[in-house]
């Protein structure tokens, strides 16, 4: 699962789920671009995960209030038994040391007035925050730098309901991850059993586009089929031998309709090397590693809108 946010604080929310647990989802509501909610079907309970991106800085404190309401109504719409998830960039800093059993001590720099409010709202809805619960070196800690390198802060958390705390088997951030975020990802691992959901029957459609072509060799294995061996047959005989053979005619002349999922395969091998190269220098700190990561994320995103627009 992957929070996306833009850069200076333009962006909107998102959830990225593999195959295999998409399988599993049972609802998507969207309430804003800073706000959407997965609910997935899992066993012994339901898996719910609401993805946040609090207002930054610049927005005033009824902003801030409204967008807590806004999260405490959704909480209060699924079960309270659910293992409810709520993720995202917080805008707040919450600081290192223990605060009960809802902040571990492995947090980052100090609290500030974003911070009380956010553990309010953890002690009220007895939420953990699970990335500070867990030793990692600070590096693994903060997920935003300050443009210039001047500072590093811990804004992006995971909570987690108490009750399923011991089911957090780690989580940390990644600065490494070749992102196009100023912020880094955040990562949580969990032990989660899915419940797979049950599909209902497919049904096989005819190919009316070669029956429109191919009718008159349809027509005559069907009146081949009738004529033959028809005698001394009652009606309801005589009604199977009919469907026997326009089934069996239409298999052999028609066919069924071919579902083939159309992919637009605009990624090509050169915007994967691109994304290798660009890899090797996000972490190169000085004046030409920044500049070379710029040139190339920038290279890669005019690739990939072209590629998207073609």
């Amino acid at each position: 699962m992957i929070h996306t946010a833009g850069k200076q604080g333009i962006g909107a929310v998102a959830i990225l789920l593999d195959k295999e647990v998409a399988k599993s989802v049972t609802k998507v509501d969207k309430h804003s671009d800073r706000l959407i909610v997965v609910k997935v079907q899992a066993e012994p309970v339901d898996m719910v995960i609401i993805q946040v991106y609090m207002p930054t800085t610049g927005h005033d404190e009824n902003e801030i209030e409204e967008m807590y309401e806004c999260i405490e109504k959704t909480m209060d719409a699924e079960k309270g038994n659910d293992n409810l998830v709520i993720m995202g960039d917080w805008n707040a800093v919450i600081g290192e040391g223990k605060d009960g059993k809802e902040v571990g001590k492995y947090g980052l720099g100090n609290r500030n007035e974003r911070g009380v409010r956010f553990i309010e709202l953890c002690k009220q809805r007895k939420m953990v925050v699970a990335n500070n619960l867990f030793k990692h070196e600070k590096r693994r800690r903060y997920t935003w730098k300050r443009p210039g390198n001047s500072g590093r802060y811990q804004l992006d958390y995971i909570l987690v309901r108490q009750r399923y705390r011991n089911s957090v088997k780690n989580a940390c951030s990644y600065p490494g991850a070749d992102a196009d975020t100023d912020h880094n990802l955040v990562i949580m691992t969990a032990k989660v059993k899915l419940k797979k959901l049950k599909k209902g029957k497919k049904i096989m459609k005819w190919n009316l586009d070669i029956l429109n072509i191919n009718y008159k060799g349809f027509q005559e294995i069907v009146k081949e089929h009738i004529v033959t061996g028809g005698e001394g047959v009652d009606i309801e005989g005589k009604w199977q031998k009919l469907k026997k053979a326009v089934l069996q005619s239409a298999e052999s002349e028609i066919g069924y309709q071919k579902r083939v999922k159309i992919k637009k395969p605009w990624v090509t091998e050169e915007m994967l090397k691109k994304m290798d190269e660009r890899r090797k220098w996000k972490c190169i700190t000085n004046e030409d590693g920044k500049r070379r990561y710029k040139t190339l994320n920038n290279e890669l995103r005019r690739e990939t809108e072209r590629a998207r627009e073609s």
